[in-house]
């Protein structure tokens, strides 16, 4: 993945478009961007925040809440995509070689 930015470009991102849009965008799936997000507290909309904002009523209800600050973080975007799918992954194999069988094979988690 050739997308790097920081944390706070990522918070004005997700408060930019709705999670499902700006996932398909950085070819991600919305679970996994709210992981990113929770992992690195960033703040999302709440649930309706999109729809509440073409409404006439109830504007005045929804509020940016501000980032928190935390201890500098060592991972960059990139990093912890990465690593997201490496631990994903980790139990599955996908090279498997038909000459040797006796391979072991790994428990179940």
């Amino acid at each position: 993945m050739e997308k790097d930015f920081s944390r706070e470009e990522l918070y004005d991102l997700v408060w930019s478009k709705p999670k499902t849009h700006l996932a398909k965008e950085l070819k991600i799936s919305d679970v996994m961007l709210g992981k990113l997000c929770k992992q690195l507290v960033v703040p999302r909309p709440p649930r309706g925040y999109w729809m509440g904002l073409t409404s006439n009523k109830n504007k005045h209800k929804w509020i940016k809440p501000p980032l928190p600050r935390i201890v500098t973080i060592n991972k960059n975007f990139s990093q912890m995509v990465e690593a997201h799918y490496k631990d994903r992954y980790k139990h599955e194999s996908r090279s498997f070689d038909s000459e040797n069988l006796e391979i072991q094979i790994s428990p179940a988690p």
